[in-house]
């Protein structure tokens, strides 16, 4: 059993409110050194905890946030590294991280959303619903003012995303830096999330920005995997490319085989540069693939510090948070031959 305040004043012959002021509401500087280290010291050693729910009532404050995610596991991908950014950077504000899921059925209940930090215990929320947000959901969120910072989802306001269109950009723009002129963009595997289009956008823009006429080529069958045949016709064309751009990392490994099936080598004949992830996305067995990396931690770093400010001020609206993409220089692309 862990010891009471009680304890620790009867050890070291203080008083209960002496000791709890030392220990649990940060007003140690009130006592001389000795007396504060005497107080520690016998916490230590006779096992005390501090009372959580207990500093909650007096404070207000539960000294933790929620990471909440949708029951369909589609719609709340997570990368561990978003949670090791998530994690380190609560536990500097001395913040618990509490993870849990719920229904879209309870989330756009109005009963329910006003008990939701009771439930949870939480001061905030970190909402990780990326696609098919239900409106009523973000309503309720702003109507009971209920301190949420949303991750990876594009909202007008109060939320952190991976800015994909910068991706697309920063992909081709280092092609055209190479002397590529004939960039296609390959988007063959399905994803329903607003990061497919905005890649493609930042694409576009950037070869129209160059002059230059942009090149899309998707699955026209609505297949959910990518086929290396039709990938290999697609190269066969006599106009092909010079340069690829995969809008995640199964369309370039899947073009790389292609390539390598059809006797082209990448990079001499066939450039391939791609959107990933993952770091681990990086390898094509051969050879590492040149590319722009999802920036997984720094995105759970500043989804961590948005809430932070958020909690502190409830009724302040946050701008929406775009983190840049890393450029990786590999092997994959070279000058255009």
């Amino acid at each position: 059993m862990s010891a009471t305040l009680k304890d620790i004043a009867s050890h070291t012959q203080l008083s209960i409110r002496s000791v709890s002021r030392i220990l649990n509401l940060n007003e140690g500087e009130l006592f001389r050194s000795e007396t504060r280290q005497k107080v520690i010291e016998a916490a230590r050693e006779l096992g005390y905890r501090p009372n959580s729910s207990a500093r909650a009532m007096r404070s207000g404050r539960r000294s933790a946030i929620g990471l909440l995610l949708s029951t369909d596991p589609q719609r709340s991908v997570v990368p561990f590294g978003t949670l090791v950014g998530l994690q380190r950077t609560l536990s500097q504000e001395s913040l618990q991280l509490v993870v849990g899921e719920i229904r879209d059925q309870k989330l756009t209940d109005q009963n329910y959303i006003p008990r939701l930090l009771r439930e949870w215990s939480t001061d905030g929320m970190l909402i990780a619903h990326n696609q098919r947000i239900p409106a009523r959901m973000t309503e309720l969120l702003d109507q009971f003012r209920v301190p949420s910072v949303w991750m990876n989802a594009k909202l007008p306001h109060d939320c952190v995303y991976p800015d994909d269109e910068g991706a697309g950009r920063l992909l081709t723009q280092k092609l055209i830096e190479m002397g590529h002129r004939r960039i296609e963009y390959l988007a063959y595997t399905p994803n329903a999330h607003h990061s497919r289009q905005d890649r493609i956008n930042g694409y576009k823009a950037t070869m129209r920005e160059a002059g230059l006429p942009s090149r899309i080529w998707e699955a026209a069958d609505g297949s959910t995997s990518t086929g290396v045949p039709d990938l290999r016709n697609q190269l066969s064309q006599a106009d092909r490319p010079t340069a690829y751009i995969a809008a995640d990392a199964a369309d370039a490994r899947a073009m790389f085989v292609a390539a390598l099936r059809l006797g082209i080598e990448v990079p001499a004949q066939l450039s391939i540069a791609g959107i990933v992830d993952d770091g681990r996305d990086f390898d094509l067995g051969t050879m590492r693939l040149t590319g722009v990396e999802l920036p997984r931690e720094q995105l759970g770093i500043e989804a961590a510090r948005l809430i932070v400010r958020k909690v502190a001020s409830p009724n302040d609206t946050l701008n929406p948070l775009a983190i840049p993409f890393d450029f990786r220089s590999n092997d994959s692309a070279v000058a255009c031959p």
